[in-house]
């Protein structure tokens, strides 16, 4: 995708009627987390169930979850700015998502799904329905590539936030109540500890050991904030490029602090160092909130701003 390319006008401001069905179905999905139960074996609504870090169901819980929240941004930027004819099978594909808690729940043989779950079964599929509207005037460049990497950064965005859900400042980091310390048996005081028990490297283990340690109530919330940037970065396509600079390095750290644990298998690392390094190249132009932002950093830069000029690269 050329810079020109972004930077020249869309053809047409008309409201697209997908665009509005993208909004008011992804708009369903979140009210049905928001106001009903998921599941018949849960009664508070879809974020309690996603809390539940117990249940085997909820990374896919969370991503339905994210696919609502997506497509309201992704249909606002359509709405405000874009027009793209691809812009059918970004929505299509985060339906297609949306329904992994659905299709998951019912081939692993879970309680049945309650008034939530079949709501965001529904607004699932209107996302997926809106593939065959017209989209008149719409830009016609070939964007499916965009469309698909789009959606890996979805993908890669969700998995870091099921990973905020058991290290929550409030829920202590998920670790006993009590004094920070590592060790134990959850949260990130266990895998602080385990690090320090099995460390790749010496070097990682006096650093954990001398600096890390002793002042845990001040250094746990770094680790959180960062990786709630990211997560926010990559699911809104927001300085898409800086989230994806700070995922590979948490990811980097993640690996050397656990891929020498006993059962961690060091390649799930590497391999999303390697996710989030293409997110440095690629940014979030296409229907994240990057797309609204470059215009006005590119005119900021092109006006001799040395800020604009800094982050426009960011996006």
């Amino acid at each position: 995708m050329t810079e020109k390319a972004m930077a020249s006008p869309q053809p047409d401001r008309a409201i697209q009627l997908a665009d509005l069905v993208g909004l008011i179905a992804s708009i369903v999905i979140v009210v049905a987390y928001l106001l009903f139960p998921l599941r018949s074996d849960n009664p508070g609504n879809g974020f309690t169930f996603i809390y539940d870090v117990k249940s085997w169901n909820y990374p896919f819980s969370a991503l339905t979850l994210i696919v609502g929240v997506v497509g309201i941004v992704s249909a606002l930027v359509c709405l405000m700015s874009l027009r793209e004819r691809a812009v059918r099978w970004w929505f299509a594909m985060l339906g297609a998502l949306g329904l992994a808690f659905v299709i998951d729940n019912t081939l692993g043989g879970s309680p049945a799904l309650a008034v939530g779950g079949w709501l965001a079964a529904l607004g699932c599929l209107a996302l997926i329905v809106q593939v065959i509207l017209p989209r008149h005037n719409a830009a016609t460049d070939a964007r499916a590539n965009d469309a698909l990497l789009g959606i890996v950064r979805i993908g890669l965005g969700t998995l870091w936030f099921t990973q905020l859900l058991w290290k929550l400042p409030w829920n202590n980091y998920g670790c006993a109540a009590g004094p920070l310390a590592p060790g134990g048996s959850t949260g990130l005081c266990y895998w602080i500890g385990q690090e320090i028990a099995q460390p790749r490297w010496p070097l990682y283990h006096d650093f954990l050991q001398n600096l890390i340690a002793p002042n845990m109530n001040v250094a746990l919330l770094p680790i959180f904030l960062m990786e709630a940037f990211i997560t926010i970065s990559l699911l809104l396509g927001l300085f898409t490029r800086l989230g994806a600079f700070a995922g590979v390095l948490q990811a980097l750290n993640l690996f050397i602090g656990l891929s020498a644990i006993r059962g961690e298998w060091d390649w799930t690392y590497l391999m999303l160092t390697l996710l989030c390094a293409v997110f440095i190249s690629v940014g979030g132009r296409f229907v994240g909130l990057d797309a609204l932002l470059y215009a006005r950093l590119k005119k900021l830069a092109d006006s001799g701003s040395s800020v604009g000029r800094w982050l426009v690269k960011l996006v």
